[in-house]
């Protein structure tokens, strides 16, 4: 199916067969010279005569050309991969309002590429294929994961971002992007600069309301800001900003912003992650604003202003 040529060669059947049940072949024909190299190592494990030594199908299905050749759009989501989003899912529950709209700006933003099987497992859970999944369909295809009924309805209620009743593709995206893997800095600074929405270099209020409507209580746009801002200040800095992104405790999150306001951050313990670090952060945020809208090379850091321009001491 491949090549059209089987990797044996003989003048006579029997020589061929004799191949066949010896294990040797090789890929000389013509038609073989345009099939890629890894198509072909992908043939060869497939050959091996002794099946101990033979790839299984699980194996074979996950081979890397397979995958590339049956791109994730075309094939069915692996059951790693379905496991893989329902932790992402579970984790998503816990995360602020803030965390989420960020997650909701990168999965707006994410290609086909970066989508990869989401879309599938999407269609997998909604069933009556009317582009939403309901309540129903979720608890049903989160019915053999193991989750408490409690645990489902409240995943559902979290990953519902805009409280119709029913969990919408973007919604679904933002809540399982991270099964794909850790989100680029690029990509968290694109969702920064996209809340930030007058460049300020904090994300206020009006940001959140401008994109969240007038209509948004006010109280709630407050809550949300409140979640991460631990320096009081009811405004979310960049620094505040990759913090929902650290894998730490709440508490341990919390003295780690708070301490880079302390008056000796330079040399304040930072539980491995420095100062210099964080800075360097907001130095890629900066960049990536200043190539984007071609604005002053500066940023403003923990109420340091850091001139991209300057040199090195």
């Amino acid at each position: 199916l491949l090549s059209s040529q089987m990797p044996f060669y003989g003048r006579k059947r029997r020589h061929i067969v004799e191949q066949i049940l010896k294990g040797q072949f090789d890929f000389r024909g013509r038609r073989w010279r345009k099939i890629s190299d890894q198509a072909k190592v992908f043939v060869q494990e497939l050959l091996v005569l002794d099946p101990t030594e033979r790839v299984n199908a699980n194996e074979a299905f996950s081979h890397t050309w397979l995958n590339k050749r049956f791109a994730a759009t075309t094939r069915a989501p692996l059951a790693e991969e379905e496991d893989e989003a329902r932790q992402a899912m579970h984790r998503y529950a816990g995360y602020t309002k803030l965390k989420k709209m960020a997650l909701m700006v990168v999965a707006h933003k994410s290609s086909t590429e970066e989508i990869g099987i989401l879309r599938k497992l999407f269609q997998k859970y909604d069933t009556l294929k009317d582009g939403s999944i309901s309540y129903g369909e979720f608890s049903n295809a989160l019915a053999e994961s193991g989750y408490p009924e409690k645990d489902v309805s409240s995943m559902f209620e979290a990953l519902d971002l805009d409280g119709s009743g029913r969990i919408r593709y973007t919604e679904f995206l933002a809540s399982t992007i991270e099964a794909q893997g850790a989100i680029s800095e690029e990509r968290l600074a694109e969702a920064f600069d996209r809340l930030d929405s007058d460049d300020s270099g904090y994300i206020s209020a009006e940001n959140l309301a401008e994109i969240l409507g007038n209509d948004f209580p006010k109280a709630d746009i407050d809550a949300i800001i409140g979640e991460a801002d631990l320096t009081k200040d009811n405004l979310i800095s960049y620094s505040e900003f990759l913090a929902l992104w650290e894998n730490k405790h709440e508490n341990e999150r919390e003295q780690q912003l708070l301490a880079l306001g302390h008056p000796d951050h330079s040399s304040f313990d930072l539980g491995g992650e420095d100062y210099g670090g964080l800075l360097s952060a907001a130095e890629a945020r900066a960049t990536f604003v200043t190539t984007k809208h071609k604005t002053s090379k500066h940023v403003v850091f923990n109420d340091e202003v850091v001139d991209m321009a300057a040199p090195e001491p």
